[in-house]
């Protein structure tokens, strides 16, 4: 391709800043240093920097953007392909090593010491991290004699003689960055490889890594089998009962039936809508008939009710239910009764999901395998219903959890509104707006606890008016409850369609969104409609009054607060100006010729050479000698 994709700019305005001084900084730093001494080096000098200089970086970082996109553009109108810059390290791929490469011997007459007694060290730290061995290890050099110590130095040097004259005659293998994107390079690389191997080289070689590979393979078999036999033996030891009280692992209790009129299953039938008309006439509260005193549910009426929820068969079908949670869950959804039963009612469903998971841990590895048997039925019929499902024209959606679906019910405007808190309650309420003054700027809480403080101060005496006076409140409420009709309860009414309250209506003969409208007349829901603009406007201006207050203590904190950051001695100033220092003429001359006039300047201003008393003409042979680098020079000047 003609043209080269442009390269983005990074970094904000330490990036261009970088950029410009990365050799200076490099060079301060010393040849040969990481790369992290330089970055921690301009970090420093970064956060030096006054704002105005910064945003002048700033300004040419994002100048090198703008240029960077209408490059860009250009380039992918050319026909360019935007490719993703792979990092340095994911490029340079790790050299593979040459088997023929002559093995260095390493650890010095410690490392033979190890060598050849690995393998007794090995067997006596079984079962403990391998670092154990090496400091079994250690422990026994240290109690070695030197005459003993000395076989194995010798033993050393003799190997690294070895590997020295085998290294005379070694010729590495070509390096190749990332052998895998060459494919020419690689081949011959790997021809090469193979024609420097004798047979007799290649035959041990695959012995050995077939050697290994069994080893591996048998150890691998080994553990496995040992892990069976744990686990047979925990199984076993385990009682075979769940551990509940009394729970057994009898089979799921079947469905209840219902016997429909011959007339209505007739009309089930021709309609398609017998399987659901089934379902729904044996749920508890269908049989129930709704509440008491309602009139019965027939099954004519329910039929009704399907017929007007459901212009077709495909309608009427009902997406099948996902079975969840494994061996777990199937063990779970037989016995949620009995738990739910032992923990006792109206305890949260965490405590049932608790001791749920104590019992089944219980099971052996026989029962459990018995419910993962029956969720594998189970989820296979649910392939096939959902696979009918979709044949019969139904549309998969996504079942949304429990507390997704259940919307916050919203309250009734209408409903008397319960008195709460009991005296102090009355007493702070009329008193709120007092509180809320004495306590402005502070958190909310700082209210209730002064109302709590004068409370407690109270006499008997007053206390005793904001009881009457709770009391009355209550005794209005509990009157007004006697005549008030709740609204009827509907499980999120909003996502309903028309067929959901349609089929309410056919069922139970009312239709909460028409009650709801009806219930209100037009100067109650002016009246529920003003009180909720004044309520809106009186929170509006509290939220508004307590920001200005905190702004308030904010700006008068920071005007008593000392100009200084709080650091030691660190001020918001701008980074103070480098001081100067005049040189000799004849030494600022021999440096300007050198080139090292910028360096020797910043060396004799270090407060370290200033206390030392060294001469300028000291200073710039130390320049010299160093190859210009300031920390050598210092440290040879200082002898640090």
């Amino acid at each position: 391709m003609a043209s080269e994709q442009p390269k983005k700019p990074t970094g904000g305005a330490y990036g261009s800043w970088l950029a410009e001084h990365r050799a200076e900084l490099q060079k301060e730093v010393g040849p040969g240093k990481p790369a992290c001494e330089v970055a921690k080096l301009a970090g420093v000098r970064f956060k030096a920097l006054s704002e105005d200089t910064k945003a002048i970086y700033q300004k040419k970082f994002e100048e090198a953007k703008a240029k960077y996109d209408a490059d860009m553009a250009a380039f992918l109108e050319a026909g360019g392909e935007k490719k993703s810059i792979k990092r340095k390290a994911e490029k340079s791929a790790k050299r593979k090593k040459d088997p023929a490469a002559p093995k260095k011997p390493a650890g010095g007459a410690f490392g033979c010491f190890l060598a050849k007694n690995r393998a007794t060290f090995t067997e006596e730290c079984k079962g403990q991290p391998v670092t154990a061995i090496t400091k079994m290890a250690s422990d026994r050099w240290k109690k070695l004699s030197e005459e003993e110590k000395k076989v194995y130095q010798e033993d050393y040097e003799a190997k690294r003689a070895e590997y020295e004259e085998a290294m005379k005659s070694y010729v590495p293998l070509p390096s190749t960055d990332n052998d895998a994107e060459k494919p020419v390079a690689r081949s011959l690389l790997q021809y090469a490889k193979k024609a420097r191997l004798s047979p007799e080289q290649k035959e041990a070689a695959k012995q050995s890594k077939d050697a290994e590979k069994a080893q591996a393979k048998e150890k691998k078999a080994a553990d496995k089998q040992a892990k069976a036999d744990a686990k047979a033996s925990k199984a076993k030891a385990a009682p075979k009962k769940a551990g509940g009280k009394g729970l057994s692992m009898k089979a799921a209790p079947e469905a209840p039936s219902v016997e429909l009129p011959p007339t209505v299953a007739a009309k089930a039938e021709k309609a398609g809508l017998k399987d659901q008309l089934m379902k729904l006439a044996v749920r508890p509260d269908m049989v129930n008939s709704f509440s008491a005193g309602a009139r019965p549910l027939s099954p004519c009426l329910a039929l009704l009710a399907l017929s007007l929820t459901s212009s077709s068969a495909a309608m009427a079908c009902e997406q099948p239910k996902k079975p969840t949670g494994g061996a777990y869950g199937s063990w779970l959804a037989e016995h949620r009764a009995e738990l739910q039963k032992e923990v006792g009612p109206g305890k949260p469903a965490c405590e049932v999901a608790k001791l749920a998971g104590v019992r089944f841990k219980a099971l052996s590895e026989d029962t459990k395998a018995i419910y993962q048997k029956k969720f594998e039925e189970a989820k296979a019929k649910y392939d096939a219903d959902m696979a009918a499902f979709l044949e019969a024209g139904g549309e998969k959606k996504s079942i949304k959890r429990k507390a997704e679906k259940s919307a916050k019910r919203k309250k009734d405007p209408a409903a008397p509104k319960k008195p709460a808190g009991g005296a102090f309650g009355c007493f702070l309420a009329k008193n709120r707006a007092t509180f809320t003054e004495e306590c402005k700027g502070q958190p909310v809480t700082a209210i209730t606890k002064l109302a709590s403080d004068r409370w407690k101060k109270l006499s008997e005496e007053d206390k005793k008016v904001y009881q009457e006076d709770y009391e009355a409140k209550k005794a209005e409420y509990e009157e007004a409850m006697k005549s008030y009709v709740p609204l009827p309860s509907t499980d999120n009414d909003a996502e309903k369609p028309a067929a959901g309250w349609l089929l309410q209506y056919a069922l139970f003969g009312d239709c909460p969104v028409l009650a709801k409208k009806a219930r209100m007349s037009p100067e109650q829901k002016e009246a529920a409609k003003q009180s909720k603009d004044a309520e809106k406007a009186q929170a509006k201006d509290k939220k508004a009054a307590d920001k200005q207050a905190k702004a308030d203590a904010k700006a008068s904190k920071a005007k008593a607060a000392p100009k200084k950051a709080g650091g030691k001695g660190l001020s918001m100033k701008a980074a103070p100006e480098a001081p100067s220092v005049e040189l000799p003429p004849t030494v600022a001359a021999k440096a300007e010729k050198a080139g090292l006039k910028d360096q020797l300047m910043k060396l004799a201003v270090r407060p370290d050479m200033v206390n030392s008393g060294k001469s300028h003409g000291a200073m710039l042979k130390a320049l010299e000698e160093s190859g210009g680098l300031i920390h050598p020079a210092k440290r040879a000047l200082l002898g640090a």
